[in-house]
């Protein structure tokens, strides 16, 4: 069973994605100083407190992979917004109370590493161009073509290589394997055959994508 995919408009989702990305931005590094002087904080304590909320973009390649390989770009992107909301309905909720630094700051952070993360999963669902082919893989124990082609739609992969450990003899501690090609298309099942020949067929199918 294939999962279908549906086409849509770049400008129905690109202008308010951009949007979601710099109303962050523009609130953690310029409305907050505006704020914080007019709270009557000192340019010594402004400087000290917002100097800090940059580092979520400084630092975010380091769980960048993270969010490549958990959930869908998709799933990442509708998360952060939320809590980007979140982060605005905090501050705006603190600002009246005794503590409001703190608490304004919390949800500065909050909004900092938010933004940090939604950057990283719309650059990571741009990634792939016109004239790029990704090939995915997957070793499964359960629902193998099911699963497999959830991957591959989360990956936005062409096609993915399902190994299943169901097939005795193949994968690991083996020179045979046995593999089964899945792409929008449908599914490919090939014969049990040395690895070496099954890297022929991968990239004979590769080919056929160009």
């Amino acid at each position: 069973m294939t999962t279908p995919t549906t086409k849509r408009n770049p400008w129905s989702w690109i202008p308010t994605l951009y949007f979601a990305e710099g109303l962050p931005y523009v609130a953690v590094m310029t409305i907050a100083v505006i704020m914080y002087k007019r709270l009557g904080l000192s340019n010594t304590e402004i400087a000290l407190y917002t100097s800090w909320l940059y580092l979520p973009w400084t630092i975010k390649p380091l769980w960048s992979p993270f969010v490549d390989l958990v959930k869908t770009k998709r799933s990442w992107i509708i998360a952060m917004q939320g809590f980007i909301a979140a982060g605005f309905a905090g501050i705006a909720f603190f600002i009246p109370t005794a503590h409001y630094v703190q608490f304004t700051l919390a949800f500065f952070w909050l909004l900092a590493f938010s933004s940090a993360t939604h950057d990283i999963a719309a650059a990571l669902g741009q990634m792939k161009q016109k004239n790029q082919r990704i090939v995915a893989f997957a070793l499964e124990t359960n629902d193998e073509e099911s699963n497999a082609q959830k991957k591959r739609v989360k990956k936005n992969a062409d096609f993915i290589v399902l190994n299943s450990t169901r097939n005795p003899g193949t994968t690991f501690r083996t020179d045979d394997n046995q593999i089964t090609i899945i792409s929008e298309k449908g599914k490919k099942e090939y014969e049990k055959k040395p690895k070496t020949e099954v890297a022929h067929d991968i990239i004979d199918e590769l080919a056929l994508l160009f």
